[in-house]
Parts: structure tokens; sequence; C-alpha cells
């Protein structure tokens, strides 16, 4: 599982992507006989984009101490209490995700896996950096 702390929307949210097409990529290249034909095992997750709340304010960014001394009693508990989150787009609010069981899966089919994460994090990463760069 890849842990988002500190990483921009953007980024985690391609590397979401990816990670929801790999077991179609991943059915097909069973199909193609590219890799081991096995059955697929999955475990119930805690949500790593809202850590299991169902939602989440990161959309706001970093809040200043500058923009929250501006803010009333009332603002500042809104905020706290969550007032402002939204619902988690990983986990579309339950809080839990499905996660492949990696220990049950043959080793061709989990050394495919750790590439095609590979292949996928480096994609997002330079599609990250273009951005930053003003592409």
């Amino acid at each position: 599982m890849i842990d988002y702390d500190a990483v921009e929307d953007d980024f985690q949210n391609q590397v979401n992507r990816y990670e929801d097409e790999m077991i179609n990529h991943l059915m097909q290249a069973m199909s193609d006989g590219d890799v081991a034909n096995c059955k697929l095992v999955y475990d119930w997750q805690i949500c790593n984009v809202c850590r299991g709340n169902g939602g989440h304010s990161r959309r706001l960014g970093v809040i200043s101490q500058e923009i929250i001394d501006d803010w009333d009693d009332d603002d500042l508990d809104y905020y706290m209490s969550g007032g402002y989150d939204q619902i988690c787009e990983r986990c579309d609010g339950s809080g839990k995700v499905k996660e492949l069981n990696l220990k049950a899966l043959p080793e061709d089919v989990l050394l495919w896996i750790i590439k095609y994460r590979d292949d996928s994090y480096n994609s997002a990463y330079m599609t990250r950096s273009e951005r930053m760069m003003g592409a």
C-alpha cells in the first residue's frame, strides 16, 4: 500500500486511478498468458486517503495561522469538527477499500504488479513534475 502523506492531491488521484485500473490490466495479462491465471483474493483495508473517516478537507490545502487568526470561534469549531470535509473520492465515503491480497498470488503475478506499480508511480511523478514546471 502506498502512503500519500505530504503528496499533492492530483498526484495522489492519478496514482489511485492507476491502482484502480491495475486489476483490469492484470486480468488482461492473465488472459493473454503473460502471467499465471489465478484467483484474486481481496481484503478490506482502511482507506489511505481519508484514513477511515470517509471524508477529508485536503482539497482546501494548508490553512495558515494567518487565516485561522481571522476566524471567530464558530469558524474554527466548524473547521475542527470536519465541517469542510467532503466525501472521500477513493472510498466513496465508506472509510475502507478492497485491497488485493498480495500474499495469495503466484510470484510471477506479484512481480507483474510490482512492475506495474513502479511504472504507474513513475508516470504520475513525471506528470506532477511537468505540472510544477508549468507544462
